[in-house]
């Protein structure tokens, strides 16, 4: 991906607002193809090259679904470079959808626990995004929300 793309300076890093939809979308399709092989615990595995892309970092088949949101307001304003705002507002509708279709046991889950703002933060990390991380993420992104709503309430 490195020497087909540059990706250390053109994409790491960098928003969508920089790099532009059509360039996002060109990665992702090269990249699919984009095979290299690792060796994990003495046996040589072939895997796809991927990027996280997004607020999530979204990856996999994932990655085209939320630029498939991109596409669709690239062909509605032919805004090949959204704002920072544009692009939250069309990641977090992206977010929704997800969250009311495949992902809707994360919205149960958390329904069925003391619905506080912690557990919800802690249900989208474990259930939804997937970081790497995932233990120590979920009791940060927990704090974060638990701050948030608290600012929201006006709550010291």
């Amino acid at each position: 991906m490195e020497k087909d793309f540059d990706y250390a300076n053109k994409f790491s890093g960098n928003t969508i607002e920089v790099v532009g939809i059509k360039e996002a979308i060109k990665l992702q399709k090269q990249d699919s193809k984009i095979q290299h092989t690792i060796t994990v615990n003495g046996e040589k595995k072939i895997v796809q090259d991927q990027f996280g892309f997004g607020m999530c970092q979204f990856t996999g088949s994932r990655t085209s679904d939320v630029l498939d949101a991109y596409q669709k307001f690239y062909d509605e304003t032919k805004n090949n470079h959204p704002t920072q705002k544009q692009c939250a507002e069309i990641e977090a509708e992206f977010m929704v959808k997800e969250l009311e279709g495949d992902y809707k046991q994360v919205y149960e889950d958390w329904n069925e626990t003391d619905k506080t703002a912690s557990e919800a933060g802690r249900l989208i990390c474990t259930k939804y995004e997937k970081p790497g991380d995932m233990e120590n993420q979920s009791n940060i992104r927990a704090d974060n929300a638990e701050t948030i709503y608290n600012i929201m309430i006006k709550k010291n």
